[in-house]
């Protein structure tokens, strides 16, 4: 799906997770956002220690639109 065709969708045929991922790369837990959360505040909350970003060591979250 391109840019133009999410453009032309209802928002609420869509609905926002927050993926949890494991050191291994697993998925262990997986969690719907409620309408009045906001997705940058629950990004904040996520433990990034420092110099993460390439160490496979740490767990992975990401938030997934479907």
């Amino acid at each position: 799906m391109n840019i133009v065709e999410l453009a032309q969708k209802n928002a609420n045929d869509y609905e926002l997770y927050e993926i949890m991922g494991t050191l291994d790369g697993q998925t262990f837990k997986e969690r719907k956002l409620d309408r009045g959360e906001y997705p940058v505040a629950v990004q904040m909350l996520w433990a990034r220690p420092l110099g993460s970003e390439n160490n496979e060591a740490t767990p992975k979250n990401r938030l997934v639109l479907r």
